[in-house]
């Protein structure tokens, strides 16, 4: 197997008080230009609006990759 073979991509999206946004931000990852195993990881910072109930109602926008949403309990910063 080659090195490349090994190798992974993740996309790592933090938001905060992104919920008119995150829809639009999800909507651009280039899913077709992106290789096989690529993964998305939203992470909401503890928003004091929607932006986590949002990212996983949009999620599915982002086909064909594993698409994780998490929300902190406390903003981290």
């Amino acid at each position: 197997m080659s090195e490349d073979s090994h190798k992974k991509l993740l996309i790592f999206i933090v938001a905060y008080n992104a919920e008119r946004t995150i829809a639009s931000v999800l909507k651009r990852i280039p899913v077709k230009d992106l290789p096989a195993g690529t993964e998305v990881l939203v992470i909401d910072d503890s928003s004091a609006d929607k932006t986590f109930e949002k990212a996983l109602e949009n999620r599915a926008v982002v086909e064909g990759l594993k698409t994780t949403v998490l929300c902190t309990p406390m903003n981290q910063g």
